[in-house]
């Protein structure tokens, strides 16, 4: 009967032990558990400062390097017309000051665009896409193809405007890097998500080598902030694919905040 009582206490032991080391490892993992999510939340939100400073250097500079200048070419030949006397010779320098003009309107209109996609907002992300198109036609000789299953759906305006920047950085990062000819974006809705798919014909690159770069921690980033998910398919030769999936109860209209 002893032997069995300190067997029993023995076992007892054991078993309280066990539950013991079993519930500090349990705090222990959800500890590491936090603060690994506390650090990429932080760096969530380091990469989106990141980017708004780069996008803020980006607009400064447009606007100094190209309004800047053409508005100071357009003031310093418009008192240049003072000193014509011919009155054909002064009609056709107005008319080039005009050309000039509508040249810079054209330029300040695609920044302010870049700056904030207002028409977002009034026609939807399809629509803004399909002048990026056109834009992208007329300087880059780069055909972009949208397809969209339901062009009447949307979402929150925030997240609309923010998949716009994301399409941007990939568009940007075509243009720059893949020397492509055709990018073609696919918006598919359905009850549950929604799915965006990207791909280019360009040159790819490999993943693992450049998956720290500013312009894809920012698309990483932008993505998990309204919880989605991001794949990212590229090799050297053949082109580049991003896939995305949100959740519809993520980025509903009934979700705006």
């Amino acid at each position: 009967m002893y032997l069995d009582e300190k067997n029993l206490v023995l076992v007892i032991a054991i078993i309280a032990f066990t539950f013991t080391f079993l519930g500090v490892f349990l705090v222990a993992m959800a500890y590491v558990n936090v603060k690994a999510n506390a650090r990429r939340q932080l760096e969530l939100v380091r990469n989106a400062f990141e980017t708004q400073e780069r996008e803020r250097s980006r607009i400064a500079r447009d606007l100094h390097d190209s309004i800047g200048q053409q508005i100071s070419a357009i003031r310093l030949h418009l008192g240049l017309l003072t000193s014509i006397d011919d009155k054909e010779e002064l009609h056709k320098a107005i008319i080039e000051k005009q050309v000039m003009m509508v040249k810079t309107n054209e330029e300040l209109r695609i920044i302010t665009r870049n700056l904030m996609p207002v028409s977002i907002n009034e026609y939807g992300l399809s629509a803004e896409l399909n002048q990026l198109a056109d834009s992208l036609r007329k300087t880059n000789d780069l055909l972009l193809t949208v397809v969209n299953n339901d062009e009447a759906k949307r979402y929150r305006s925030d997240f609309e405007i923010n998949l716009y920047r994301i399409l941007q950085e990939m568009i940007n990062n075509t243009v720059k890097y893949a020397y492509a000819s055709d990018i073609n974006i696919e918006l598919n809705h359905s009850n549950d998500c929604f799915l965006v798919n990207y791909a280019d014909n360009g040159s790819g690159f490999e993943p693992e080598k450049v998956k720290h770069g500013l312009g894809l921690r920012n698309i990483e980033a932008r993505t998990k902030f309204y919880q989605g998910e991001y794949f990212l398919n590229s090799s050297p030769g053949s082109g580049t694919k991003f896939s995305l999936r949100f959740k519809n109860k993520e980025v509903d209209l009934n979700n705006e905040q």
